[in-house]
């Protein structure tokens, strides 16, 4: 099946509709996006507030208010301000101040960040290319490129890296297993070793940290990772960014992942990550066969897609760092997703 366009309500004057709010309406259908305006959807016996508010309003991904000094002479115009700012607060769904001849932004809009137009044709159609990269969560940034072959890994140094990557020297003694290259350049065995302790535990727990250091330990020296060795590897992880410790009386009270340890760990903690990521994803549009989610928070998500909550987080963070989403902090610590890309259809298909 195709997928339906996204819709974007766009509110207006009807004086302003030949000079702006249709090209706008034109180029925004043109760049994949369905504009609902009443000049298009009414029709002659319709009920008009039945119209506007159930099957215009209720029914967009995202609203556009085409705001000039003609809006304001409009108490009609008033309620479908009231009626977008209501649905942006309960469902979080995007809302964008249009402002025409140097309109300043009503007070209830304050808050957000408006777009400022001609009343022209090629202001309108420019106008729909920043409204579509909005909606359809196009990313600005330019791409990042792979880093250079100088780089290393983490903190450590170009010939730290290097020199972890080459293969080990033939043992002095003879017979046993051979010894292996880590399967990380730059991240020494043990090191690794500690890092899926910890990130086992923060599995566990759904955080990232802190965490108590006392259980990754018991991990580890259930692992025979001890002592000096165990010391060390802490502290290699510490120097290449991977995990922070707290400390009290030179002592370790605590330990968090940091993003770039979780990212670098997972893979090797969480078996299926890929395909975890992908029904997290499946969750958020209500794309699993058989479920249908009842909200878009993290834990709840999470216990959808069979995923863990971690995994589920830390995606979230991730999606919400490129611009796909937005992560609203709630009571109680929980955490809820707004303004979900249409894009992230692609990931799961």
């Amino acid at each position: 099946m195709t997928p339906q366009p996204p819709r974007v309500f766009v509110g207006h004057a009807s004086a302003d509709r030949e000079a702006f709010v249709e090209p706008l309406a034109r180029a925004l259908a043109a760049l994949g996006i369905q504009a609902w305006v009443e000049f298009w959807e009414v029709r002659l016996g319709d009920r008009l507030a039945h119209t506007v508010f159930d099957r215009g309003m209720d029914t967009a991904d995202c609203f556009v208010l085409v705001l000039s000094d003609r809006w304001t002479k409009d108490p009609w115009l008033a309620d479908q301000l009231d009626g977008a700012t209501v649905r942006r607060i309960e469902d979080g769904r995007r809302l964008i101040p249009v402002l025409l001849d140097g309109m300043r932004t009503p007070p209830a809009l304050r808050h957000l960040v408006p777009l400022r137009a001609d009343r022209t044709a090629a202001a309108a159609a420019a106008a729909a290319g920043a409204i579509a990269d909005t909606v359809h969560g196009a990313d600005p940034r330019p791409p990042v490129a792979p880093p250079p072959g100088y780089a290393a890994t983490g903190a450590r140094t170009a010939a730290a890296a290097a020199a972890a990557d080459r293969p080990s020297p033939a043992p002095a003694r003879t017979g046993g297993p051979p010894r292996r290259r880590p399967p990380f350049p730059g991240v020494a065995a043990p090191d690794l070793a500690l890092l899926h302790h910890a990130l086992r535990e923060a599995l566990a727990r759904g955080v990232p940290g802190p965490l108590p250091w006392a259980g990754v330990r018991e991990a580890a020296e259930r692992d025979g990772l001890a002592g000096d060795a165990l010391a060390g590897a802490l502290r290699s992880l510490e120097a290449a960014g991977l995990i922070t410790a707290a400390r009290g009386g030179g002592t370790v009270a605590w330990c968090t992942l940091t993003p770039h340890g979780y990212r670098l760990g997972a893979p090797g903690a969480v078996p299926d990550l890929e395909d975890a990521k992908r029904r997290v994803i499946a969750a958020l549009l209500n794309r699993l066969p058989g479920h249908r989610s009842t909200g878009r928070d993290t834990a709840e998500l999470a216990e959808t897609a069979d995923a863990p909550v971690l995994v589920a987080d830390r995606l979230l963070a991730d999606l919400a760092e490129a611009g796909h989403l937005r992560l609203l902090r709630g009571a109680g610590g929980r955490t809820l997703v707004a303004d979900v890309s249409p894009l992230l259809a692609r990931w799961i298909t």
